[in-house]
């Protein structure tokens, strides 16, 4: 039998092709010497290669090896776009029967999410396939290229194991063991497992033994004496509840299982345990703060609104310069100022108060008061949003938020794909005054939504300027507007304190203004500046106007 030598071949893009069709169009693709991947990224299209069909799609990847010719079909009249990587087996000294055909390795589709697949295709596109490429932008295009292959063999590794299962006894009682984990508080009988899985009673009761150590039923027992553990560290629950969710409805039974498995009874753990978390602040250091806190005071006023959509109001916070419906969800809580008055949090007693970076730094005394915890304000919304469902216990509202505000975000864009070109750009700039403007960072409140996968693209040129410096804003002067407006729309955010016929006036003053390309067609639109909030609640604000906004 031969091995296997992963690393004696290496997979190198050759190729991106970008197929873009706003009706019902049936594209070939005739066979290559090179092996191709087909990503999905807007519509539903019908594909057939030889005898395989299927229809598939946003979001799904599809194989082409060399040789194979594919049809694709868009069946609605709708617009709709995928991408062909082109890829060649560079190899190495080992033969070639030592090496994993591509289809083993990738199996014909696989399926990542939007994003997932936006990022990768980004990355690739911002870096020159040609001409003056430097060998580091190769590496880099490389480097995107490789990351989406290895994400798509991780997708085939785990449909190969599913399969394995499907056949395998041990694996189908492994799987069982891992769901018994999900479900141990339900009624459940060792002949119900080993239904669940067609296997006979004593087989299963074998290789159950001979893969935990134990019987299914003290397996069980272990499992629910474990998160009973967990539960009685929370402060204020009763032991009949943590009976009731561990799957006892007898409450004195509960206990003296208990007090056999654990060794002493339920109410005497509970005293013995702290109600306390162990996370890790911004910095990675880890700190311990109270489970599921109840009186929280949070001092970043630009990232309020990430706990409002967790149901959260806090006791006390940083109320400056809040937007107007913030303002309204938060008048009953108390101002705490910024740096934080350590006497105003002694006097609201929290359990729980969170720092932004620069709170942190000035507010140190604030910790011998009450359990604090430093917070990156200038992480993207998902990573705040979950760090702060991991904070207060509330990690699944937070995914479920996430989740419902990605689908709305993709149902906006995809009505609104009629009010512009496929391949539309656009640039979006703050207006603080004649001789003050920024470029906005594209990961951030207003921008985030307008550079949505299905929305307006940046110009490569843009991102360059962009992945060259660390700052949040890039200062514009008046006279190198004409190199950072060049995109078909311009989008002007200005300060709260100003109009927009003032502000369009001082541009038309500015040198270029009349000669760019956006302002000739009328494509220039005037936005206040408090429409580009990048919390939660103001980003959930925004999507519900963002089509009246241009």
């Amino acid at each position: 039998m031969h091995n296997i030598v992963h690393t004696a071949c290496s997979l190198v893009m050759t190729q991106l092709d970008n197929k873009e069709y706003e009706a019902e169009v049936i594209e070939c693709l005739e066979p290559s010497n090179e092996d191709r991947l087909l990503l999905i990224l807007q519509g539903e299209l019908h594909i057939r290669i030889g005898s395989w069909e299927e229809t598939l799609d946003t979001g799904n990847v599809v194989l082409l090896s060399s040789g194979e010719r594919a049809i694709v079909r868009n069946n609605q009249d709708k617009k709709y776009r995928f991408v062909v990587i082109s890829f060649v087996a560079v190899r190495g000294r080992t033969s070639d029967e030592l090496l994993l055909p591509i289809a083993d390795l990738l199996g014909r589709k696989s399926h990542l999410s939007l994003h997932e697949l936006s990022h990768y295709i980004e990355g690739i596109t911002s870096y020159k396939s040609s001409g003056n490429c430097s060998y580091d932008e190769v590496l880099q295009r490389q480097q995107y290229f490789l990351s989406l292959v290895l994400d798509l063999r991780k997708q085939q590794n785990q449909y190969q194991q599913q399969v394995v299962r499907e056949h395998d006894p041990v694996q189908l009682v492994e799987q069982s063991v891992r769901d018994l984990q999900k479900v141990f508080h339900t009624d459940i009988s060792v002949q119900g497992l080993a239904d669940a899985i067609q296997m006979p009673r004593w087989q299963y009761l074998r290789l159950f033994k001979l893969l935990t150590g134990s019987k299914p039923n003290e397996y069980i027992t272990r499992l629910r004496m474990e998160e009973a553990k967990k539960l009685l560290c929370v402060a204020g629950i009763r032991i009949w509840e943590v009976a009731h969710q561990v799957g006892y409805v007898d409450e004195q039974y509960f206990s003296r299982r208990f007090k056999q498995v654990v060794g002493v009874f339920p109410t005497a753990y509970a005293r013995m345990h702290s109600q306390n978390l162990q996370v890790t602040d911004w910095r990675g250091v880890p700190q311990v703060i109270p489970t599921k806190p109840k009186r929280i005071i949070y001092d970043d006023a630009s990232t309020l609104g990430d706990l409002l959509v967790l149901g959260i109001a806090p006791v006390g916070a940083n109320l400056r310069n809040l937007s107007c419906t913030l303002s309204t969800e938060l008048k009953f809580v108390e101002e705490i100022g910024f740096p934080v008055d350590p006497e105003k949090v002694r006097e609201l007693q929290p359990d729980l108060v969170l720092l932004s970076r620069y709170g942190y730094e000035k507010s140190a005394r604030v910790a011998s008061i009450a359990p604090t915890l430093g917070l990156n304000e200038y992480a993207p919304l998902h990573q705040r949003l979950l760090k702060l469902g991991e904070v207060t216990g509330l990690k699944d509202q937070a995914k479920t938020w996430l989740q419902s505000y990605e689908r709305q975000c993709e149902q906006v864009w995809d009505r609104l794909q009629g009010r512009k070109d496929s391949n539309e750009s656009a640039v979006v700039l703050y207006y603080r005054n004649a001789n003050e403007m920024y470029l906005m960072d594209r990961n951030r409140g207003f921008n985030r939504l307008l550079y949505h996968p299905l929305g307006f693209r940046l110009d490569e040129r843009i991102r360059r300027m962009r992945h060259s410096r660390s700052s949040y804003y890039l200062t514009v002067k008046p006279d190198q507007l004409i190199h950072f407006a060049e995109e078909h729309r311009i989008f002007i955010l200005y300060d709260e304190s100003l109009d927009e016929a003032y502000v369009h006036s001082q541009l038309c003053k500015m040198p270029n203004w009349e000669a760019l390309r956006a302002v000739q067609t009328g494509h220039v639109r005037f936005i206040p500046g408090t429409v580009n909030y990048d919390d939660a609640y103001n980003s959930q604000q925004l999507l519900e106007q963002f089509a009246n906004l241009w």
